[in-house]
């Protein structure tokens, strides 16, 4: 009790000190519960399935294909049940976005992602049905729908026994009824699979044969102890006696691998599982753990300012009969006094911003705060690391000045050589650069890929779904319509995947393959693609007839093949091994433009000519493009709209770099909190050290000294703390983010002047900071400072 009251009389005395710890602590106690969440549902995601470790995810390529698909023909998961042993079930799910229709709704005016999945759907996977019964082989097409969409369509009366209704322009035009048979509880946010309405897979399986319709997500549960390499050859051989003309490799994705390694996998549908980044995960909590550590160096380094105290405190004690016991226990409860205040704050805190802090790390996505039991008591046991190694670190530092010195050297005003509040300052300081020259460093290179000159326009454009003349025609005659092309878009999704074309010269193979993609005549005007030599396809000619292809390439082709006339060169050229020879010919160089996103150079590309059901050799052929007139969008969205045209845009930016941009809001947010932070600790000690020097001040004041000569010497400890700072954790920022900007074949180039600005940035920060209180003792009377002391 005594040890309670000695601590409170402490608290009392310095409330500037205890403000500024308090703040310290409870943001990094905030930020360290936001984050914990997140790794909680990270770490969590696909462990909740009791057959978990049984499940896996058939993956598929060809040989000569860099990543793997996701989704196969329909009729292998039964194939492939029927003539393996060691596959116990399988689960096939098509996902698609239906419209959505009950009884009692007037029309269709809800989107939803369904899954059509087989019936074992609900025993492979663990997805527990609250109301209803389900049950396999029903004579009817069946649904099963969430408890949020029972809510949502059906409000308050009993969904089971009615029909949803459900319909797609491209897959099914007209309304297709399924009975609901059950309610299932919602999907949890830490499950890969995500939807609100599985639907029968029976009534999509009339449609599926070995050309690959309806590709499908495949699930199978193998018998426990089998050896996944034998099940893979074994679906490897049987896939070449159905498909003998394709060389096909497969590979078993076990269940719990799927959120964390899935970057190189492809989905045909729109539909893609959400991926987690062991790399922003990583980086959230070692971002937590140096916020952790720079709160904590604040709050040793206000306790070692106010060291002189608590020195003739203990020296007292120890006179007393006081051991050294005694020191461990005040530190000891001290620290948890402190950490229960700032920990009380900092859920306050953390249940306020965790709304806000979602929308940054996954946008769009959202996730319940994780309170249980276990997770309370893992976090818990995390703030009693740091309260225990504070607490030593404390204990150590003063029972090392009090046996070393004695009781008469500890009572007595004396610096020691090694002046630890120095220290901590300076690592607070290093720290906080640390942050701000990443998160500059960042910031620049987003802003590099959002303003980047891709080599085409996507302004005003977008595309609709389907490619035929009919399409062409109606589009064309609208007056808001400025071109309408058919062909492969220029960037079409995250990782495109062109097919290679080898070109055979007089002079004997081009060295590296060209990508082909398509495009008609309009091609170049509507994506506005510069033309720099030749000419642009002609409409009029048609290749089948004269038996060469027409072609546009690339200054990257050009100078990838040393074609010194490459206008009006012919070669011949194929895009699979076991195919004859075509004969191309280049009409035409365009202004090298990137097909893919800002990760990868740009490649040697060809634009084959694209008429009517003509193309060789493409890429998403089955769209068609619009540019329209400006300020138009409404007007050219509502005259789609009429003519039943799905509509997307070509580029979408949050698409391809959302990952990019999340981890810029993260490292804005994070250096905001260290500077602050960081300036909450470099304002406590410049306050200690301006008291600490009034003597002096007034001395210097006495004898002549300016204002502005007394401000400068003063500030010149600082300065020279910030100089040393920047000079040791500028470059470590720099090495830490440069495997960041590594990945990216466009990435800004940043010079010596940059880094000398962010130190400048800095400087100016800390002197911000200190110049206040250095100001208010430098104006004082030197005779009142002087009968103070």
């Amino acid at each position: 009790m005594r040890l309670f009251t000695i601590i409170t009389r402490q608290l009392s005395r310095n409330r500037l000190y205890i403000f500024i710890n308090l703040m310290g602590l409870s943001v990094a106690i905030a930020i360290g519960l936001l984050v914990y969440s997140f790794v909680v549902k990270e770490v969590q995601t696909d462990e909740f399935h009791r057959n978990g470790e049984n499940i896996y995810r058939i993956l598929g390529k060809e040989k000569s294909d860099d990543t793997y698909s996701s989704e196969h023909c329909g009729l292998l998961a039964p194939s492939v049940l029927r003539q393996i042993s060691g596959i116990e079930d399988f689960v096939r799910i098509w996902p698609q976005s239906m419209e959505i229709k009950t009884e009692g709704m007037a029309d269709f005016n809800a989107v939803e992602t369904c899954f059509h999945a087989d019936s074992a759907f609900f025993s492979v996977f663990t997805f527990p049905l609250v109301h209803g019964v389900f049950s396999q082989n029903l004579p009817f097409r069946w649904a099963v729908i969430s408890e949020r969409a029972a809510q949502k369509y059906f409000k308050d009366t009993d969904p089971v026994g009615q029909n949803v209704y459900v319909r797609s322009d491209m897959w099914f035009p007209k309304p297709i009824p399924y009975q609901v048979v059950a309610v299932m509880r919602n999907i949890p946010a830490w499950s890969t699979l995500q939807t609100d309405i599985v639907l029968d897979y029976r009534y999509t399986e009339q449609f599926t044969d070995w050309n690959n319709n309806f590709l499908s997500l495949t699930y199978v549960q193998l018998s426990p102890k089998n050896s996944v390499q034998t099940i893979e050859e074994d679906i490897k051989k049987f896939y070449a006696v159905v498909q003998p003309e394709t060389e096909y490799q497969f590979k078993l994705q076990s269940l719990g691998s799927v959120y964390y390694h899935g970057e190189n996998v492809e989905y045909s549908s729109d539909y893609k599982a959400p991926q987690g980044s062991l790399f922003l995960t990583r980086l959230l909590v070692g971002i937590t753990l140096l916020i952790f550590f720079l709160s904590s160096c604040n709050y040793v380094m206000i306790k070692v300012v106010q060291s002189q105290h608590n020195l003739r405190m203990f020296a007292i004690q120890r006179c007393y009969g006081a051991d050294n016991k005694s020191v461990w226990i005040h530190f000891l409860v001290e620290t948890t006094v402190y950490f229960v205040l700032s920990g009380i704050i900092g859920i306050c805190l953390a249940r306020w911003l965790f709304p806000a802090f979602q929308e940054v790390i996954t946008p769009g996505f959202h996730y319940p705060f994780p309170f249980s039991v276990a997770s309370v008591f893992c976090f818990i046991g995390i703030l009693c690391v740091f309260i225990v190694f504070i607490s030593v670190s404390l204990s150590y530092y003063f029972l090392n000045r009090l046996n070393t010195g004695g009781i008469k050297e500890s009572v007595d005003k004396k610096v020691s050589v090694f002046d630890l509040r120095k220290v901590l300052a300076f690592v607070s300081v290093a720290i906080f650069s640390l942050l701000f020259v990443t998160a500059t460093i960042v910031n620049r290179q987003i802003g590099f890929l959002k303003n980047k000159d891709l080599g085409y326009s996507v302004e005003n454009v977008l595309s609709v779904s389907g490619s035929n003349e009919v399409i062409k025609a109606t589009l064309s005659g609208n007056p808001d319509i400025l071109s309408v092309t058919s062909g492969s878009t220029p960037l079409p999704m995250e990782e495109p995947s062109f097919l290679k074309l080898t070109c055979q010269f007089d002079n004997g193979l081009m060295p590296e393959k060209a990508e082909i993609i398509s495009g008609d005549a309009d091609y170049l005007s509507t994506y506005r693609i510069q033309l720099l030599e030749g000419k642009n396809f002609d409409p009029a000619t048609d290749p089948q007839n004269t038996g060469v292809i027409p072609l546009l390439v690339n200054q990257q082709f050009v100078r990838k093949s040393g074609l010194k006339q490459a206008v009006g060169t012919l070669f011949r050229g194929r895009t699979f091994d076991d195919e004859p020879f075509s004969n191309f010919k280049i009409i035409g160089i365009v202004k090298d433009f990137y097909a893919h996103p800002l990760y990868k150079e740009i490649d040697p590309l060809v634009i084959s000519y694209s008429k009517g059901s003509y193309s060789h050799g493409f890429m998403n052929n089955d769209i068609t493009t619009i540019c329209y007139m400006p300020l138009k969008k409404t007007e050219v969205l509502q005259f789609l709209h009429e003519n039943n045209l799905t509509c997307y845009y070509v580029y979408d930016y949050a698409r391809l770099y959302g990952k990019e941009e999340a981890f810029m809001r993260l490292i804005n947010i994070v250096a905001v909190i260290a500077i602050f932070i960081g300036g909450l600790g470099i304002f406590a000690f410049s306050v200690f050290f301006v008291a600490s020097r009034k003597k002096e001040v007034a001395l210097r004041k006495i004898n002549g000294g300016t204002e502005w000569a007394i401000q400068r010497q003063l500030n010149r400890d600082f300065v020279v703390l910030t100089l040393w700072a920047c000079l040791f954790s500028i470059p470590l920022g720099y090495y830490l983010i440069s495997s960041w900007l590594e990945k990216f074949a466009c990435r800004i180039e940043l010079n010596w002047y940059f880094f000398i600005l962010v130190a400048l940035c800095c400087l100016t920060f800390v002197c911000l900071v200190v110049t206040w209180q250095i100001r208010k003792i430098v104006t004082l009377n030197p005779v009142e400072c002087l009968k103070e002391l």
